[in-house]
């Protein structure tokens, strides 16, 4: 893997940095590494990465970093970093879909709620670039398990006890299985069990935390309503978190200091740019 962040200088000039796994830099260096390079160490995803020349750059694309205002952030950081103002929250990383997400419905879950269902998703979905959805037909085909409590038990570490819950896997930071359950004896509506199912499965786009503050009918407060919708601010959240003008994967210390940077190099002119570099590969 390979970690790219860039710049323009004033002139217009790029400035470009790249950084390769500690593993991946002593294939293809004989030399021993230097108090320099270990000066230069990043540290993402409990890897080592080292700087070094652009001959070791992937193919990938280049984008444009994408400013949001201090107000934005904070939110932003509070729900997809899980910020708890402790020592733990610079370690903290966000949770994100790379693959297409596949939908099983299990047996008990009636036609109506999959066909309302499927209409929400799909136009959630059709918001973030770099997502897609489907629905199949198979559990084995799936990475999204939607159940009730008359149904199969689909991931035994679900914590049944509660009315609803939602239990997700991830390599990383990348989730590579979702799954959503609902008890339909307290949810005792198609209605109730809906929202429930639509609240859980937008929680499940980033493992995010639900907020003080927020209007009760937000997807992201922790007011809890039977009238939830995407509000013009849910769905910003949901689009800058699959947002590639800032750098994947990185801890929530790593996430300030880009931030911080690309401001800094905003304001010096008008003319600089800063630009992240994304692998396809990554």
């Amino acid at each position: 893997m390979a970690y790219f962040c860039n710049a323009q200088n004033k002139n217009g000039k790029p400035i470009t940095r790249t950084y390769i796994k500690l593993s991946d830099w002593k294939k293809l260096n004989k030399r021993s590494l230097t108090k320099q390079d270990s000066l230069n160490f990043l540290i993402r995803n409990n890897d080592t990465l080292v700087l070094t020349d652009n001959k070791h750059r992937p193919p990938g694309v280049s984008v444009l970093y994408t400013y949001k205002d201090s107000n934005f952030l904070d939110l932003y950081s509070k729900t997809a970093f899980r910020l708890k103002n402790d020592s733990t929250d610079n370690s903290k990383t966000t949770r994100y879909w790379k693959k297409p997400l596949k939908v099983f419905f299990a047996d008990h879950i009636s036609g109506s709620v999959k066909r309302d269902f499927k209409r929400f998703a799909k136009s959630t979905i059709d918001l973030i670039d770099s997502l897609s959805i489907d629905f199949v037909r198979n559990v084995e085909d799936s990475n999204v398990v939607i159940y009730y409590d008359d149904d199969y038990n689909y991931e035994s570490r679900m914590n049944r006890k509660q009315n609803s819950a939602y239990y997700m896997h991830w390599n990383r930071s990348q989730i590579s299985k979702l799954s959503i359950y609902v008890d339909n004896t307290y949810f005792f509506s198609d209605k109730l069990r809906l929202m429930e199912i639509k609240r859980l499965f937008i929680m499940g786009l980033g493992h995010f935390q639900l907020l003080d503050g927020f209007p009760c009918d937000s997807y992201f407060s922790k007011c809890i309503s039977q009238e939830k919708k995407l509000s013009d601010l849910d769905k910003e959240l949901l689009q800058y978190h699959y947002d590639y003008g800032i750098c994947k994967g990185t801890d929530y210390k790593t996430f300030k200091a880009q931030h911080k940077r690309a401001k800094k190099i905003l304001k010096a002119s008008p003319n600089n740019r800063m630009r992240f570099f994304h692998p396809f590969y990554n």
